[in-house]
């Protein structure tokens, strides 16, 4: 039988890892953006295959934070990174729209050719100070 990986969770308990893709970006720290692959409305775009200037500013994107990172061949970006204007819109039809109506729902797909990450969507963690109830009561009267 297999064996799971269980992995200790924030609060001590166990979690399991979930499998899928997870976005490289992040901020200084190797803090990576919180997107994945299981991310309602979130889709995961894998980096160019070919060397080149659209490579190149994937990778620098990444670099802003990570200097010295290098893509792997599992490396993605999530969609938060990217700007509207860089998703084509095409028809997505389901079997069953064909029998019952003649409308067609668009799907948004990354235009590989020109898209290139512009959006820093990973905000650095606020300092939260924590006050006493008497503080608390003493600023708000």
């Amino acid at each position: 039988m297999a064996a799971i990986d269980k992995r200790e969770g924030a609060c001590g308990t166990k979690s399991k890892k979930q499998l899928g893709k997870y976005c490289v970006a992040g901020r200084p720290g190797n803090i990576s953006c919180k997107n994945n692959s299981t991310v309602q409305g979130i889709s995961m775009h894998g980096f160019p295959k070919t060397e080149g200037t659209l490579r190149n500013l994937w990778i620098k994107f990444v670099q802003r934070h990570r200097p010295n990172w290098q893509p792997s061949p599992y490396s993605a970006l999530c969609s938060a990174h990217f700007e509207v204007h860089f998703y084509l819109q095409r028809p997505d039809v389901t079997v069953n729209q064909l029998d019952t109506d003649n409308s067609f729902q668009t799907k948004k797909m990354l235009d590989r050719k020109i898209a290139y990450p512009t959006i820093d969507t990973v905000q650095p963690e606020r300092e939260v100070h924590n006050i006493s109830d008497r503080e608390h009561r003493n600023t708000v009267a």
